[in-house]
């Protein structure tokens, strides 16, 4: 099923619909509030983090030997088998200590209280934020047909997501057909926009493919927190810390035309590239002071 047609009108006045022809970004110069803290509820977090400052540490850092065991141990059957179960207890356990702050939330309400599904368009640095966020949600991601993305797909199917594997150098054609199929039947799909390789931030084909063929809105979601660590790896993947404040910001949905191929392809990915970065600027700056 291809949502787009009659849908397409009934959404304009919270769609924007790529025109190539023109160079603007589609921003919200009003993102929504973020939550205040008053001076009772920051004795409050600071009284929580003193106390569990020791447990919190050994969240955080067991979520990160996780990752790093993945990686050493990813041919090993019996790890292979455990650390995804367990990776998703400790992610759950983790974030649900965040103090979570939401930008721009009435754009995504915009198109799914018409009941129409959409495309989370990430950066993979803070994808293990996002499956969180979105879990138990009815959604559907691609990971790489790899041994660590074969990891990946186990922990995120413990979140409740459905999973299709494929990626730029192999089998992404097909994982990308059986994205569409399932966003056809209603389920929302997300994925890394600069892919599973990179390079980092810069948008690839891939997610505008997809967009282009399901006719649904593409709605770029970002996250940042402070404190958090930071991987060695090539997009700098983040874990936020525990007890951390976490800020997620959506950008306003925009229509991938079904015509869009080629040159028009090209220049459509230019502003989607400005959406993404300007939804990405948006949550660097929450952390900045005044």
């Amino acid at each position: 099923m291809n949502w787009a047609g009659p849908q397409e009108e009934n959404l304009q006045n919270i769609i924007s619909v790529i025109d190539p022809q023109k160079k603007t970004c589609y921003f919200s110069p009003n993102p929504t509030p973020g939550l205040r803290s008053g001076g009772i509820a920051c004795l409050f977090n600071l009284l929580i983090s003193i106390v569990c400052r020791p447990l919190a540490g050994l969240l955080s850092s067991g979520l990160v030997r996780i990752i790093y065991m993945a990686r050493i141990f990813k041919n090993s059957k019996i790890i292979s088998k455990m650390l995804p179960s367990l990776g998703a207890s400790l992610i759950t356990g983790l974030f649900r200590t965040c103090r979570l702050t939401e930008l721009g939330k009435e754009h995504e309400r915009g198109v799914l209280d018409r009941g129409i599904p959409c495309i989370y368009a990430t950066w993979h640095y803070d994808l293990l934020y996002i499956v969180y966020y979105f879990r138990g949600r009815r959604g559907v991601v691609m990971t790489s047909p790899s041994a660590d993305g074969g990891l990946m797909s186990d922990l995120v199917q413990r979140l409740g997501y459905a999973v299709v594997r494929g990626s730029k150098m192999k089998g992404g054609r097909d994982a990308l057909r059986e994205m569409v199929s399932l966003v056809g039947q209603g389920y929302q799909a997300g994925l890394a926009a600069d892919g599973s390789q990179g390079p980092a931030r810069a948008v690839q084909n891939g997610i505008l493919i997809l967009a282009r063929e399901t006719g649904v809105p593409l709605i770029p979601v970002m996250v940042n927190a402070q404190p958090k660590f930071i991987l060695n790896t090539w997009d700098g993947f983040i874990i936020p810390r525990p007890f951390s404040r976490a800020v997620i910001a959506f950008g306003p949905p925009c229509l991938i035309p079904p015509d869009a191929r080629g040159a028009k392809l090209k220049q459509i990915k230019e502003q989607i590239q400005c959406s993404m970065d300007a939804t990405y600027q948006q949550v660097q700056d929450s952390f900045k002071k005044p």
